[in-house]
């Protein structure tokens, strides 16, 4: 399967692949006037790299952040899917949010430190995007 993006050709990669691949994605951010910058990357081998001027940062910050008391919280619902969310080989010893990796969970933590939040991830107990049921989501 594949379909034409903003950025490019899009493709569902073979899961076999993902398991023993270098891989990377680029973190592209789209402002209010429909303009796309390139603001980072992601590798299967490390972390979240975010490359944004001061000014952006800044103002992005001053958008989204607000006092201590009143930082806000999310319920982040997702499925475990490769290389995107998935669970530590040692997630049974850890706590909530500390059981998962990958690429959205990389993201996550750095929009959290970045843009002051906090969060809990939960992953839905069907491990499925929804269904379509007479004309309305089902799901999360």
């Amino acid at each position: 399967m594949s379909l034409k993006g903003l950025t490019g050709d899009l493709s569902r990669v073979n899961a076999e692949n993902i398991f023993h691949g270098n891989f990377s994605f680029r973190i592209n951010l789209l402002g209010y006037n429909g303009e796309i910058s390139d603001i980072g990357f992601w590798e299967s081998k490390t972390d979240v790299t975010v490359n944004m001027s001061k000014d952006s940062k800044a103002q992005l910050q001053q958008n989204v952040q607000v006092s201590d008391e009143l930082k806000p919280h999310f319920r982040v619902t997702t499925i475990m899917e490769r290389p995107y969310v998935m669970l530590k080989k040692n997630h049974f010893e850890l706590d909530e949010n500390n059981q998962f990796e990958g690429f959205c969970i990389d993201l996550l933590e750095e929009l959290s430190k970045d843009l002051g939040f906090t969060y809990t991830i939960h992953v839905v107990r069907d491990n499925k995007y929804g269904n379509d049921v007479y004309g309305r989501r089902i799901g999360f």
